[in-house]
């Protein structure tokens, strides 16, 4: 999107030439339980209750709902110094640089689902069965998900903002 402008000719590296350094930084909660918070959960009785044999039940996490920032900084001929500034702890108070074109935060959160459904099969690889095989998978796909969506917003701040 960005390379659409005349005159902007836009490289990946850590553009010790280029006349802009556009940098992303993620920033999310430092625990785990902050970062990432049960939005839903399942009681393992039914058909589910079957899958955890003589265990006693108890609730399966079905949802899970995570945030995250991203920071966005589009800086004029930085040297070495300043890229390490913007990626540290510090870079989220860099607002009145000279050298800063922009600057931005964009929040997002999403909720994605476990595969946790009745099933009488009892194959460990489906729903019923109490297990994790899956739920890295579907956090990653939801992660996909959650870029493309930044993209997309980002593209209409960037739009806005030129």
């Amino acid at each position: 999107m960005l390379g659409q402008y005349n005159n902007l000719r836009v490289v990946f590296g850590e553009g010790h030439e280029a006349d802009a350094v556009l940098v992303g930084v993620v920033h999310s909660a430092v625990h785990y339980r902050d970062a990432y918070q049960v939005a839903a959960t399942k009681f393992t009785a039914g058909l589910l209750e079957e899958s955890i044999g003589e265990r006693n039940q108890f609730y399966v996490p079905t949802a899970t709902k995570y945030d995250f920032t991203v920071q966005t900084v589009l800086i004029k001929r930085p040297v070495k110094e300043e890229l390490d500034l913007i990626k540290s702890d510090l870079g989220v108070y860099l607002k009145n640089h000279p050298k800063i074109i922009f600057n931005e935060s964009l929040a997002l959160s999403k909720t994605y689902s476990h595969i946790v459904a009745d099933n009488a099969g009892q194959n460990p690889d489906r729903g019923g069965v109490v297990n994790a095989t899956k739920n890295n998978a579907i956090f990653e796909r939801s992660l996909n998900e959650a870029a493309v969506e930044f993209s997309e917003t980002f593209k209409e701040v960037i739009i806005n903002a030129f």
